[in-house]
């Protein structure tokens, strides 16, 4: 019986953590920084974040991209974030991969004229999610484009907030930044 015990110990102790680490964990709602970065340098047109939020029927993950100072195109510790393991069951789970790593937080350099974000959703069953995003900026010196293996679905992230997804439309999911 102790046997049982330590083991349901165990995956409750990681089942909280999963959960308190999509939610983005618990956040000082006086701090006037967004992932250790001022909000001021956030809102310059060289420097800005996009949130996204994945979710479908209750089940709701966020992850956030972007570029700002001090970030490279690879993995940053302290500036990019990694992303839990993939929950147990038909749980939603999305993240975005850089540097062969799984991340809820992924940051590119500032100068970078052209990066792609591979983005992707395990759909748990669903038939439809919905993908919303807001950005701290509304102008861009380049486009921000969500692509699939078969095209386009949005051609500019700043003209459009939301879009719903079938399962069909997860591969090769990737998040394209080109400067004009």
């Amino acid at each position: 019986m102790k046997l049982y015990e330590s083991i349901f110990s165990v995956l409750l102790t990681v089942t909280i953590f999963v959960i308190l680490t999509a939610c983005g964990g618990v956040t000082d709602s006086d701090n006037d920084e967004t992932n250790g970065i001022p909000s001021e340098e956030i809102d310059e047109v060289s420097n800005y974040q996009i949130s996204i939020t994945v979710s479908a029927m209750s089940q709701v993950v966020e992850l956030t991209f972007g570029q700002i100072e001090g970030a490279t195109n690879s993995y940053d510790p302290g500036i990019d974030l990694e992303s839990p393991p993939a929950p147990p069951g038909d749980v939603l789970h999305a993240w975005f991969v850089n540097d062969s790593r799984p991340l809820m937080k992924d940051f590119r350099d500032q100068n970078t004229e052209a990066i792609v974000w591979t983005f992707n959703i395990d759909d748990a069953g669903h038939d439809e999610l919905s993908v919303e995003w807001s950005a701290e900026i509304t102008e861009l010196p380049g486009r921000l484009s969500l692509t699939y293996s078969e095209g386009l679905i949005v051609d500019d992230l700043t003209e459009e907030s939301v879009v719903i997804l079938t399962p069909a439309e997860l591969d090769g999911l990737q998040i394209e930044y080109l400067v004009d």
